[in-house]
């Protein structure tokens, strides 16, 4: 069985949201619709192959976290991935 299969990749770093409180953001061109907080704000949308990137708030205003969404292929290895 091959690895070349397309791959949701959510990589982040979460901030707090007690309320649990979502806004929605779709992507018709990719299909893909996503709850997030909403106090993160959307810094890049629908770009090659990502999806969405957010800024979220923190502590520090000058390094913010940073949610990423993008598809990509399936590694080879799982070093890959964790190296990625």
């Amino acid at each position: 069985m091959s690895n070349w299969l397309p791959v949701l990749t959510l990589l982040s770093t979460l901030g707090a949201n007690p309320a649990g409180e979502t806004v929605e953001f779709r992507s018709d061109r990719y299909g893909v619709t996503l709850a997030l907080p909403p106090d993160w704000s959307i810094a890049q949308r629908e770009r090659d192959d990502r999806i969405l990137v957010a800024l979220i708030a923190g502590p520090d205003a000058q390094r913010p976290g940073v949610f990423a969404c993008e598809l990509a292929l399936a590694p080879e290895s799982l070093d890959e991935w964790r190296t990625r």
